[in-house]
């Protein structure tokens, strides 16, 4: 036993930093641990938690620094030397007798990857991924992946844990950085660091801090929410909590029996419905039990054999009777219900058929296809059962009673920044790059632009460390085509992409368009499998404005000017590059010159404002645009739609141009 004391207390006095396992004495936080990089050509902060007043030594390489903790709360922080990429390093921190050792560090390039959905998106899920991850062989690239957090105040810390990049590890990378980041590593033969911080569906006013909201003022009615959603909170979540507790009660109750299987039965007030369908799609917006009946005539060839009753799915719980008889029952919706009905049962003229359906969530009902839906006889034909069927509902269980925005709830506004960028602050870092837009589609025209420049200012307030580039990527094309020139799809796809772009008047801001990415023949797919583009295109910005590579076209055609000319508008742009040209995109393959294909997805519009799908030609650095429709010109609009379908405008570097509007109506 005393042996066995004396290991322990080596290993608490001695131990790695990983994750949380760390002795309560002294402390660093998770983004300091094994394996991490630290950016290169900086004073990088270290900090941590000690002992009040107590002294604390930082050794890493040749260099030596100290700091003392705070008298009250403990903490410490210091500033290391700019350090050059070099040899793998360890760190040692030691205070009061107690010392943690952090492993396998870099030095490198360090960027936060943050946003919703498309930025968590893993490698594992992209184009060609099985041989992506079979190659993503570099030790030099290393992803802290921040744990979902969402507390009403900032916090000093966060769960998480640096990975090594590897086949057995890169599949759980977000695509974006990863893609990111090994092009720069590739171009620079530099480690790169990824500080991955994103929750999918999430709007940009989670992840901006509260003090950082009232710097601007389009973040008011999100900081009413704040204040009154935190004032009410405790009274609210009770009452949501009395309000799940009925419900889960009136779940757990047992089922009256009603007698509803039987075979005779009076359905003079039942109404009907089709089967198969979802009950919700038939006007019935209930979860509850439902009874669905129907009679059907057995063929006497059938008499006395047993028959085969197939409903297909049935969501989510079924019991199923053959003339008052219980033949069968399940509770997986997802699971097709086929049930024996016994050879004695069947017997000639009418029968009824009664399924009793609960459903809880969701969708309810026989909701399969037509085809799975019958009713058969070995070794003759099927008898179809899809059609009318008669219904009534049994008992509706209670709504789904709203959460309220209190603490821990991704969409209350502050709450992600507070758990999951606060704690990496000011952890040493080259920029961001960032991946959002759809949680906001709502927002009114240009309210997303301010809001996003509040959330980049705010960063770089905080961080300390100057106006940090930050770069993103502009929401991918989605859904189907509009036929409407004017860009009027009911949705404001079209306005993001425009206060993107305008966000680039931001000092240090760069975007990566999207819009021909979406997956080939699954417009609908919110997440396109191609990160490798958005990746890229990212990284260009990078290279172009903080590695030097000047001469290295980064954008596509940004609009810069129009200027009337007779029954024409001139279009000229930023970015051309060497030339442009019509494009098209194929999946992850280079973008292809279509030489003598027609621009397509302008609309032009006179001063009533009419707009009229246009002829457009590309005439040297500019297109020209026109309709015979128009004869006084006065705005052009470009791929200004949630999915703008058709052939598009590139630079003959591949990149393709910004969608934009030259008006402001």
């Amino acid at each position: 036993m005393r042996r066995f004391a004396i290991i322990l207390v080596c290993v608490l006095a001695c131990g790695s930093v990983q994750a949380q396992e760390q002795p309560t004495g002294l402390r660093l936080p998770a983004i300091i641990s094994d394996n991490m990089v630290l950016q290169q050509g900086i004073q990088d902060p270290i900090w941590g938690w000690a002992e009040p007043g107590a002294i604390v030594t930082v050794t890493i390489g040749a260099q030596k620094a100290t700091a003392k903790a705070d008298a009250k709360t403990g903490k410490w922080m210091l500033k290391l030397k700019p350090m050059k990429p070099g040899n793998t390093l360890e760190m040692s921190v030691e205070s009061k007798g107690i010392t943690l050792n952090v492993k396998n560090i870099l030095v490198g390039e360090v960027w936060v990857c943050g946003g919703q959905s498309n930025m968590d998106f893993g490698l594992g899920g992209t184009v060609n991924a099985e041989q992506e991850i079979k190659d993503a062989k570099y030790p030099q690239i290393r992803q802290f992946r921040t744990d979902y957090a969402a507390p009403a105040e900032p916090a000093e810390n966060c769960k998480g844990q640096w990975e090594v990049c590897s086949p057995e590890t890169a599949g759980g990378f977000t695509a974006v950085g990863y893609f990111f980041g090994r092009r720069i590593h590739k171009e620079l033969g530099v480690p790169i660091g990824l500080i991955k911080a994103a929750i999918g569906g999430t709007p940009v006013e989670s992840w901006t801090g509260k003090d950082m909201m009232k710097a601007e003022p389009e973040f008011g009615a999100a900081l009413k929410q704040l204040d009154d959603t935190l004032a009410n909170y405790p009274e609210m979540k009770k009452k949501y909590e009395a309000e799940r507790a009925a419900r889960d009660e009136k779940m757990r109750a047992p089922i009256e029996d009603k007698g509803w299987e039987a075979a005779t039965l009076d359905e003079s007030d039942w109404k009907e419905m089709p089967v198969p369908a979802n009950w919700e799609n038939n006007g019935l917006g209930i979860d509850g039990c439902v009874w669905l009946r129907k009679t059907v005539t057995v063929p006497d060839s059938w008499v006395g054999k047993e028959l085969i009753l197939s409903l297909g799915p049935v969501d989510n719980a079924d019991i199923t009777y053959w003339n008052g008889v219980k033949v069968g029952e399940g509770d997986n919706y997802k699971l097709a219900r086929t049930y024996n009905v016994p050879a004695e049962l069947v017997k000639a003229g009418k029968a009824v058929i009664a399924v009793r359906v609960y459903d809880t969530d969701g969708y309810g009902g026989i909701n399969g296809k037509p085809d799975e839906v019958f009713m058969s006889v070995a070794g003759q034909d099927k008898v179809s059962l899809a059609g009318q069927w008669k219904y009534k509902v049994a008992f509706v269980i209670p709504g789904w009673p709203e959460e309220p925005l209190g603490p821990g709830n991704a969409f209350l506004p502050s709450a992600l920044y507070n758990g999951m960028i606060a704690p990496h602050v000011p952890y040493g870092i080259k920029g961001a790059i960032w991946y959002q837009g759809e949680g906001n589609e709502r927002d009114k025209p240009n309210s997303y632009f301010y809001k996003l420049r509040g959330m980049i200012n705010g960063w770089r307030s905080v961080w300390g460390v100057g106006d940090f580039s930050f770069y993103y990527t502009q929401i991918a094309n989605f859904r189907g085509p509009c036929l409407d020139p004017a860009g009027d799809d009911g949705v404001h796809w079209a306005t993001v992409r425009q206060s993107q772009l305008r966000t680039l008047s931001v000092k240090n801001t760069g975007m990566a368009v999207a819009i021909d990415l979406a997956d080939p023949g699954n417009p609908g797919d919110i997440h396109p499998k191609d990160k490798q583009d958005v990746g890229d295109r990212l990284a260009l910005w990078a290279l172009a404005k903080d590695y030097g590579q000047k001469k290295l076209v980064y954008s596509g055609p940004l609009y810069k000017s129009m200027k009337v000319e007779g029954s024409k508008i001139r279009i000229s742009f930023d970015c051309i590059g060497s030339g442009l040209m019509v494009g098209e995109k194929e999946g992850i393959k280079p973008t292809v010159e279509l030489k003598n294909a027609k621009l397509q997805t302008f609309a032009i519009a006179g001063e009533d404002k009419i707009w009229y799908w246009a002829d457009a030609v590309i005439d040297g650095k500019t297109v020209l645009v026109s309709s015979p429709n128009v004869e006084k010109p006065a705005a052009v609009r470009y791929a200004y739609s949630m999915n703008p379908v058709g052939n598009k405008l590139y630079n003959k570097e591949g990149l393709p141009a910004s969608p934009f509007r030259t008006d402001n109506w």
